[in-house]
C-alpha cells in the first residue's frame, strides 16, 4: 500500500515495505534513545536530590523523566503487536516470537539478578535482608510484589527498575495468544477498551485512597500505555484508518500536552506520585506518546529529529543501560555508607558523581551489546517468521 497525506504539511510516502517483516523504523530507535535518557536524568537527578541540591528548575524538569517508562511501554505496544499481526499466518507464531523474546530479554537480564544476588551477599551495605525477595524478578513479578504490599522493600531495592520489566514479560505472555485468535477490528476495539479501563480503574483507586505505590505498579493500571501502542500498530496496517489516525495525530498530541500543562499548572509538578498524574496524566502521557509514535512516520521534520544519529544511538543501547543503570544508581546514591565511601556529600561531589554514574551506565550498556547481547541477537535468525 502507498498513501500520501496532504492534510498533514511536509510528509513522506507510508508504503507496505515501512512495516515489512523485519524493516527498520530509525525514528523509533530515536524514540527510545529520548526514552533511556529521560530515565537516565530522572534517577541520577532524583540522587543529586540526596547530596544538596535543590529543586531548582533544572531537576523540576529531570524529574519528569519517569515518563519515559511509559514511551518504553507505548514502543513495545506498538512494535510488539505489529510483529505478532504480521506473523499471524506463520506456522511457528509462538515459538519464533517466545525464542525472540527470550533472545532479546534473558541474557544480561537473568545475568544483573545473578550478580547483584551475589552482590547482597558480600557486601554488608547491600544486605538489607531482602535475599527471598529475588524470588519476584526471577519470576517476572516484580511490579505485582511491589502492588500487592504497596511497599518497595518487598523487592530486592536494587532490582527495583525490573518493574517495569515484569509488565512487559507478563504483556508478552498473554497478547501472543489474543493476537493470533482475535481478527484486528476486534483487536483494536480490545486495545481502545483497555485505554479506557485503564484509566477507570486508577480513578476509582485514587479515589478510594489506595496507596500510590500500587497504582503506579499494578499491571492493570499500566497496560493502556501498552494498548495505545497495540492500537497505532493495527490502525497502522489498513490505508483509510491509517488516513485518520495520521490526521488526527497532531491534534491528539496537542491536546496530551494541553492537558499535562494544565496538570502542572494546577498542581505545581508532574510527579508520578500525585493523584491528578496518576489518573488523567497517565493516560495524557501514553496517548501523547502514541500519537508522537504516528506523526514520526508522516512529518517529515519530525522523523528526521527522531532519526538523528545520537538519539539512535542511545536507543540502540537503551536495553543494557535500563538494566545496569539503576543498581549504579542505588550504590552511590542510596546506600549512605557508599555515598561516605565514595565521597558523594554534597553538590559538586554529588554533580561529579552524576556524571560519571550516567556516563558509567550508558558505557555499560555499550559493552553488554557488543560482548553479551549480540551474541544472542544473532541466533534470532533461526526462528525468523515464514514468508506465507
Amino acid at each position: 500500500m502507498t498513501s500520501e497525506f496532504p492534510a498533514l504539511g511536509a510528509v513522506r510516502p507510508i508504503t507496505a515495505a515501512t512495516f515489512a517483516p523485519g524493516a527498520h523504523m530509525p525514528a523509533l530507535d530515536g524514540l527510545r534513545g529520548i526514552a533511556i535518557i529521560a530515565v537516565l536524568l530522572y534517577h541520577f537527578g532524583v540522587g543529586l536530590t540526596f547530596v544538596g541540591f535543590e529543586a531548582n528548575a533544572l531537576i523540576r524538569v529531570m524529574m519528569m523523566g519517569w515518563a519515559g517508562v511509559d514511551l518504553f511501554f507505548v514502543l513495545s505496544g506498538f512494535l510488539i503487536t505489529g510483529i505478532l499481526y504480521d506473523a499471524k499466518g506463520d506456522p511457528h507464531y509462538f515459538r519464533n516470537f517466545y525464542m525472540r523474546r527470550s533472545l532479546r530479554i534473558f541474557p544480561i537480564y537473568f545475568l544483573c539478578i545473578g550478580l547483584m544476588f551475589i552482590a547482597v551477599q558480600i557486601l554488608p551495605p547491600l544486605n538489607n535482608d531482602q535475599q527471598d525477595g529475588f524470588i519476584y524478578p526471577l519470576t517476572f513479578t516484580t511490579n505485582l510484589a511491589v502492588a500487592f504490599t504497596a511497599d518497595w522493600y518487598e523487592i530486592p531495592v536494587i532490582l527495583a527498575h525490573y518493574w517495569s520489566l515484569a509488565i512487559e514479560e507478563q504483556f508478552y505472555l498473554v497478547w501472543p495468544a489474543i493476537v493470533l485468535l482475535t481478527p484486528r477490528g476486534w483487536l483494536m476495539r480490545i486495545s481502545l477498551t483497555l485505554i479506557v479501563f485503564a484509566l477507570a480503574l486508577r480513578i476509582g483507586m485514587s479515589i478510594s485512597g489506595v496507596d500510590p505505590n500500587v497504582i503506579f505498579a499494578l499491571t492493570l493500571t499500566r497496560c493502556d500505555a501498552l494498548a495505545v501502542g497495540a492500537f497505532c500498530a493495527l490502525a497502522m496496517r489498513d490505508p483509510n484508518e491509517m488516513r485518520q489516525l495520521l490526521k488526527w495525530a497532531p491534534a491528539v498530541a496537542g491536546l496530551a500536552l494541553g492537558a499535562l500543562v494544565v496538570i502542572a499548572a494546577a498542581t505545581g509538578q508532574v510527579a508520578e506520585y500525585t493523584p491528578w498524574v496518576q489518573t488523567f496524566g497517565f493516560s495524557a502521557l501514553c496517548i501523547g506518546a502514541g500519537a508522537v509514535l504516528v506523526m514520526s512516520f508522516s512529518v517529515r521534520t519530525l522523523g528526521a529529529a527522531l532519526s538523528a544519529p545520537v538519539l539512535r544511538w542511545f536507543g540502540r543501547y537503551s536495553y543494557g543501560t535500563y538494566v545496569w543503570h539503576y543498581p549504579i544508581y542505588f550504590v552511590g546514591f542510596e546506600i549512605d555508607s557508599l555515598r561516605r565511601l565514595l565521597g558523594v556529600q554534597a553538590d559538586w561531589t554529588g554533580l561529579a558523581f552524576f556524571a560519571a554514574a550516567v556516563g558509567g551506565s550508558i558505557l555499560c550498556g555499550y559493552v553488554s551489546y557488543h560482548i553479551i547481547e549480540k551474541r544472542f541477537l544473532d541466533l534470532k535468525r533461526h526462528f525468523e517468521p515464514s514468508r506465507v
